[in-house]
């Protein structure tokens, strides 16, 4: 499914609401993958958020968020 495909961070932002609190997004395009069957899918984009948190001097992800954005639909309210 994933054999040929790519995946490429178009864009990448970080901010620190605290010196050891980080957030960073990443926007990501995927090519080149194929349905279960061997057909074409279409490209496919999305959003990667990660929080991260810095404890001991080392940067650990402690939560993360990965959702497809599908063009024309409106996502439900949260």
């Amino acid at each position: 499914m994933f054999r040929n495909s790519r995946l490429t961070v178009t864009e990448v932002a970080v901010r620190f609401p605290a010196a050891d609190l980080a957030i960073a997004r990443a926007r990501w395009v995927l090519e080149g993958h194929l349905a279960p069957d061997g057909s074409a899918l279409p490209v496919r984009t999305g959003v990667l958020l990660n929080l991260l948190a810095r404890s001991a001097g080392n940067w650990s992800i402690i939560d993360a968020q990965n959702t497809d954005i599908v063009e024309g639909a409106l996502a439900r309210p949260q």
